[in-house]
C-alpha cells in the first residue's frame, strides 16, 4: 500500500481565455491547483500513461467495442507512422488543438486493428477507400 498521501476529486478545467489549462485535486482535506500552459498537455499524457504502462504487469484484456466507463475526449486528426527506433512498433497519432499525442502499439495489432476498423465501418454504412 502506498505510504503517500493520494490525490482525490481532481478536476481539470481550461481559464476563459484559453491560456491555462487548470489541474485542481483535493489531498487531505487541501486543495490546491495548478496551472500549465496547453501545449506540455501532450508530454503530461505522456508521462501518466508511460507510468501506468511501466506499472502494469500485462495489457488489461479489451474486447471490440468495448470502451471504458471513463470520459473520453474525440480528437481532431489522427495519422500513422513508423516509429523511427522500434520497427516492430507504429504509433497512431491523435491531435487535439495544438497538441498532438502518439500512442505506440506492437505491428502484431495492427491485424485485430484493421478488422475493428473494417467491422465498425461497415457499421456505419462507410466504405473503405
Amino acid at each position: 500500500m502506498p505510504t503517500e498521501k493520494l490525490v482525490s476529486d481532481f478536476k481539470i478545467t481550461l481559464s476563459p481565455d484559453g491560456a491555462i489549462v487548470k489541474l485542481s485535486a483535493t489531498q487531505d482535506g487541501s486543495s490546491t491547483t495548478l496551472n500549465f500552459p496547453p501545449d506540455v498537455v501532450g508530454a503530461l499524457v505522456v508521462g501518466l500513461l508511460g507510468a501506468a504502462a511501466v506499472r502494469a504487469t500485462a495489457p488489461p484484456p479489451i474486447k471490440t467495442g468495448e470502451m471504458p466507463p471513463d470520459p473520453y475526449v474525440m480528437a481532431g486528426g489522427v495519422g500513422l507512422s513508423d516509429v523511427p527506433d522500434r520497427p516492430d512498433a507504429f504509433a497512431f497519432t491523435f491531435g487535439f488543438g495544438q497538441t498532438l499525442l502518439s500512442i505506440g502499439l506492437d505491428r502484431k495489432a495492427l491485424g485485430p486493428l484493421g478488422k475493428g476498423m473494417m467491422a465498425a465501418s461497415a457499421d456505419h454504412g462507410a466504405k473503405p477507400s
